[in-house]
């Protein structure tokens, strides 16, 4: 983390490009579900250092784009150690055609 707490405080920015397949080919593939996405977002978002986690779709391509802020390291990594997050992890071996690219960002104003 970047500052002190509270309005000097800097997160941590984490922001994930997927070129996969799109979520509804996966829901209509029996791969997921809607509600099972849901549910992943909803544990993610309730974990106590995450900001921001929105999973979007692009309208021209279908490529998945996930955006996330945590309050600093740690909290990021506590979000990577939890079981429901390695079980995601695991799937997105069967999932994505390449690797995600991750991009760590760094806000600088």
């Amino acid at each position: 983390m970047l500052g002190g707490h509270g309005d000097t405080m800097v997160p941590i920015l984490e922001y994930s490009t997927v070129a996969g397949i799109p979520v509804p080919d996966l829901i209509k593939m029996g791969w997921s579900t809607q509600e099972k996405m849901d549910a992943i977002v909803d544990r993610t978002r309730a974990e106590p250092g995450c900001i921001t986690f929105r999973l979007s779709e692009n309208a021209k391509d279908g490529s998945l784009h996930l955006y996330e802020e945590w309050r600093d390291e740690a909290a990021l990594e506590a979000h990577h150690q939890q079981p429901y997050t390695k079980a995601v992890f695991e799937a997105y071996k069967d999932w994505l055609v390449e690797e995600p690219d991750i991009i760590h960002l760094r806000p600088v104003c």
